[in-house]
């Protein structure tokens, strides 16, 4: 996964909390020294939704991403369903429980026209844990 780098164009970058996405993206940071590297995951599967800019497609927004071993990473992350091995699992069924799953992580460039604004970490190649789950309160 060396030099594994995406870029995305998001050209409607407003935020209904812009202070909570600048933490987000500072507590992103986190996942730099695994850049490139499977790593096991645990988070929260809230719901899927469309990314219409940039890297179009269906993705599953997880709440509350921390290490396997607990040590927190952020509080959310939108994971694409084509980076995802097993995409069916995440249906309705599981939505509110926390997943276990292995990614790599990955640094993106967001972009306003030729401006890049921010630099980001994502998760891909994703494959979520079966069984590996149970509801969250």
């Amino acid at each position: 996964m060396e030099g594994f780098i995406k870029t995305t164009n998001n050209f409607h970058h407003h935020s209904r909390d812009a202070k909570r996405d600048a933490k987000n993206t500072r507590d992103r940071q986190r996942l730099a020294p695994f850049e490139g590297q499977k790593v096991a995951f645990r988070a929260t599967f809230l719901r899927t939704g469309w990314r219409t800019s940039g890297t179009c497609g269906r993705t599953a927004l997880f709440q509350r991403l921390r290490m396997d071993d607990g040590r927190p990473v952020c509080d959310h992350v939108w994971i694409q369903f084509d980076e995802v091995e097993n995409p069916e699992v995440l249906t309705d069924a599981n939505l509110g429980k926390e997943l276990a799953f292995e990614g790599v992580p990955y640094r993106y460039f967001c972009e306003s026209g030729r401006r890049v604004y921010a630099a980001k970490y994502g998760i891909g190649h994703v494959t979520l844990k079966a069984g590996a789950h149970h509801t969250v309160d």
